[in-house]
């Protein structure tokens, strides 16, 4: 049993679409890279801190490997390593503090945005799979008890796309995130409409076709058949802006393109139902995939990252 995971009533027992969506804001579990450092007293308790590597940079170092192996009982192994950037920004300030577990699907929202923007950070690992999100040093940051959240000075925030906003603002990064008033508002259009849906539809499939299978359960076809008018109608939103721009917002990516991405990273092996979506389909292949903020935090089919170049 995962974490925190409560019996269902009789309402979700009868209702077998609830049950997934249940499930999925259980696990919410899509995969990315994954960091354990060595362990620094500054470190709030529970949680073990990264090198301070800035800029998305992870690496666990045990019986000589970089290899290591998610807290789960189907221990996939991940490597992530971009160890090349400073540990303090070019402002010379200390960088924020990303506190969050790669593994999910915000939380590698949150990296790939962070490198598509080019701001420098820390990373401190909050293990998903054991709970820690519900530790009382993390809930203290974030009462949500969801991953990730940011630490910068005094700001705390929390919310994905609330931190990639906020990133972009600091770091002046104007192609992110514009700051033409027509064209922000167009992307925090569909920053809200990722949040407020796409995710949502995605997450049935992740969970049905990925997660179940990886925990020796099966798909409910039943469920996936139910959320399917949803899906294609929310993909056909996202199909038809595609098939006028190039990315979401226009002819360069922002953090509109990363957001709306990030539920679907695993979109072939969650299979999800793209087959009448070409400019999503190609969206994804040729742009999104291609993109090196997104190949830097790629997560295939074994839950494997490729060796770093």
């Amino acid at each position: 049993m995962l974490p925190g995971r409560m019996p269902r009533s009789a309402a979700t027992r009868a209702d077998p679409q609830r049950r997934s969506r249940d499930r999925a804001h259980m696990l919410q579990t899509s995969v990315g890279s994954v960091n354990t450092g060595p362990q620094d007293a500054s470190a709030a308790p529970g949680f073990r801190r990264a090198d301070t590597l800035g800029a998305s940079a992870i690496r666990r170092r045990t019986a000589g490997t970089d290899r290591f192996a998610v807290a789960d009982a189907h221990r996939a192994e991940y490597i992530f390593d971009d160890a090349t950037a400073p540990v303090i920004g070019a402002t010379g300030e200390r960088p924020m503090e990303i506190l969050a577990d790669p593994i999910t699907v915000n939380c590698r929202k949150v990296l790939a945005g962070l490198k598509l923007i080019g701001t420098d950070y820390t990373l401190t690992k909050v293990d998903y799979f054991k709970g820690e999100q519900k530790n009382p040093e993390f809930t203290a940051i974030n009462p949500n008890a969801a991953l990730p959240a940011l630490r910068d000075g005094d700001l705390v925030l929390w919310e994905s796309n609330a931190i990639l906003q906020y990133a972009a603002d600091k770091a002046g990064n104007a192609s992110a995130y514009p700051t033409d008033l027509k064209t922000r508002a167009d992307v925090n259009r569909w920053l809200l409409w990722e949040c407020g849906a796409w995710f949502g539809t995605c997450y049935i499939h992740l969970v049905e076709n990925c997660v179940k299978p990886l925990l020796g359960d099966t798909a409910d076809q039943s469920v996936l058949d139910g959320e399917a008018p949803n899906f294609h109608k929310l993909a056909g939103i996202l199909d038809a802006r595609l098939g006028e721009c190039t990315w979401v917002c226009g002819d360069n990516p922002t953090i509109a393109d990363v957001a709306v991405a990030a539920p679907m990273h695993l979109h072939g092996w969650a299979k999800l139902p793209l087959e009448n979506h070409d400019n999503i389909r190609r969206w994804m292949a040729e742009r999104v995939e291609t993109a090196p903020w997104w190949k830097a935090t790629h997560v295939g089919e074994g839950f494997t990252l490729p060796d770093a170049a």
